[in-house]
């Protein structure tokens, strides 16, 4: 809802300054014509004109530059709490491994529900790295119980708990300053 409201600000402010410029021009066109003003007089208005295209023009630029900051910060947000709820799908689903098998696939199936519905807001080599482990988590037990090659249940095992890192260190969040006050304290 919020890129929608963004982009209805968008349509609307474009459509007012191109309404605006069109009718300082039309204005001045009128005026310079019908008063036959002389060229001090001519030259004065155009100075106003150009002056108001052109606080018309960067007023524009600045609105631009704001409203894509604005859906940047919404996309990040998004990707932000994608990447978290992910993590948190994971967590459960690989916390389930040796429990009751029941619990396990439930967790295993939800997680595959919420990848479906937020695949775009994740990171390619994570999602990936999400679809191998939960697979991997699933056949888990049934490895460990019958003794397969120890190095195999190894590389599963790694598989299984490779999105823990990728998405510690893929989605980094830079911390919030805080100011000092002058005699050393934070405020």
């Amino acid at each position: 809802m919020k890129i929608i409201t963004l982009i209805r600000e968008k349509i609307v402010t474009n459509i007012s300054n191109i309404i605006a410029f069109a009718l300082g021009f039309t204005v001045a066109w009128l005026i310079l014509v019908l008063l036959k003003l002389d060229n001090v007089a001519i030259v004065g208005l155009l100075g106003v004109i150009i002056g108001a295209m052109v606080t018309s023009f960067s007023n524009y630029l600045i609105s631009e530059r704001q409203r894509k900051e604005k859906l940047e910060l919404i996309a990040y947000d998004k990707i932000v709490d994608a990447h978290q709820k992910a993590y948190a799908h994971w967590y459960k689903v690989t916390s389930k491994i040796y429990d009751n098998r029941d619990e396990l696939n439930k967790a295993y199936f939800e997680m595959q529900d919420w990848l479906s519905e937020n695949c775009l807001y994740l990171d390619p080599e994570i999602e990936d790295a999400l679809r191998v482990s939960i697979d991997c988590a699933s056949h888990h037990e049934g490895y460990v119980n019958t003794k397969s090659d120890s190095k195999f249940i190894m590389e599963n095992w790694n598989d299984i708990h490779k999105p823990r890192t990728l998405i510690r260190t893929k989605i980094k969040l830079h911390p919030i300053p805080i100011p000092e006050d002058p005699k050393g304290r934070h405020s």
